[in-house]
């Protein structure tokens, strides 16, 4: 049975929200994962521990865990780059994350080499 659009990005959050809690430590209360023509969007609310806010108070210790995070993100990229090939059928151009130090939230950007909306049309 082929799966639908709204299939496939919960499938991509709960993959990603997986990896990045192995990785990263990082336990989100809510994401949304959006396909729009080429592009993969995922918001993960409240992606940090209660010890990263406590750090982040600081400018110093926000900047290490931005550093720190943005450090294991490259690491694992090719992981995630596996993840959307298998869910989607498509190749991945380019990975993007930020996490914003104030509300804990991450933003996660998949660029694929194809029209994934067009994909879901067929």
């Amino acid at each position: 049975m082929r799966k639908t659009k709204e299939q496939i990005e919960l499938m991509i959050g709960d993959s990603i929200s997986k990896i990045l809690k192995e990785q990263l430590g990082e336990i989100e209360k809510n994401t949304t994962t959006k396909i729009s023509n080429e592009t993969i969007l995922i918001r993960l609310k409240n992606a940090i521990s209660p010890a990263e806010k406590y750090l982040m108070q600081d400018p110093e210790g926000a900047r290490t865990i931005k550093e720190l995070k943005g450090k294991i993100i490259e690491n694992i990229k090719p992981k995630i780059k596996n993840i959307i090939k298998k869910l989607t059928g498509t190749k991945v151009s380019n990975i993007y994350s930020d996490i914003d130090t104030k509300t804990g939230e991450r933003i996660v950007i998949i660029t694929t080499t194809q029209n994934l909306e067009e994909k879901f049309k067929k």
